[in-house]
């Protein structure tokens, strides 16, 4: 039935299958003979062997497609940017962080009552030193030091402050989101392989610039 209606368009027709003298065959102009001496169903009956066969075929026939046309990553992820390697290939983490200039930055050596105005005014005030992610003051080290404010005017920045998980700015963006949501983290800083501070990358940004899910 679709035989003539392919002829009518022009399109040049190319069958996979195992019967070289079948209809289908007869009216292409290319035959590629993927046909199976016997089926591995027991009975000889079911599609097992032939089936294989041709799966095989049409992905040799793709790869060779793809070297043939120079089909890229970046053209997969064009065609297909929904899909779980459109995503792998989609935004990375240096698209969507937020640099230095816009963070809070404070040195190790400060003392908490230095910074009690920032600390107000700020969520997350981030500990470098010589281009160094030292570590973080987020709201729950802002708790603590709530509950001891006595001894808060004799303490040092270096002493409250907690370990930062840090994630490089070539990491594609869905595995920082994948790495927050293992380890119930809002934040990740962003180092380079010198390990200086460029950055973080916040959960509500990758939530609001873009869109993931999970398998």
């Amino acid at each position: 039935i679709l035989i003539p209606s392919f002829k009518r368009l022009g399109a040049p027709l190319i069958a996979l299958t195992g019967n070289p003298n079948s209809t289908l065959a007869k009216h292409s102009d290319i035959v590629i003979d993927t046909g199976v001496k016997r089926e591995a169903c027991p009975l000889g009956l079911a599609p097992t062997a032939s089936t294989t066969a041709t799966l095989a075929m049409g992905d040799a026939l793709a790869v060779v497609l793809l070297e043939r046309r120079r089909f890229t990553a970046e053209d997969f992820r064009r065609f297909h940017p929904a899909g779980h390697l459109g995503k792998k290939l989609g935004p990375k983490v240096e698209d969507l962080m937020q640099k230095t200039d816009n963070l809070l930055l404070i040195k190790p050596s400060m003392k908490i009552k230095s910074i009690l105005p920032q600390l107000v005014k700020n969520e997350f005030l981030w500990v470098v030193k010589r281009q160094q992610l030292q570590g973080l003051i987020d709201n729950n080290v802002k708790a603590k030091l709530f509950i001891e404010k006595e001894k808060v005017a004799k303490m040092y920045v270096k002493e409250v402050c907690i370990k930062v998980e840090t994630i490089s700015p070539k990491t594609p963006a869905i595995d920082a989101l994948e790495l927050m949501r293992q380890k119930g983290l809002d934040v990740l800083g962003v180092v380079n392989e010198k390990n200086h501070f460029l950055g973080a990358i916040f959960l509500k940004d990758l939530l609001n610039k873009a869109t993931f899910s999970f398998t």
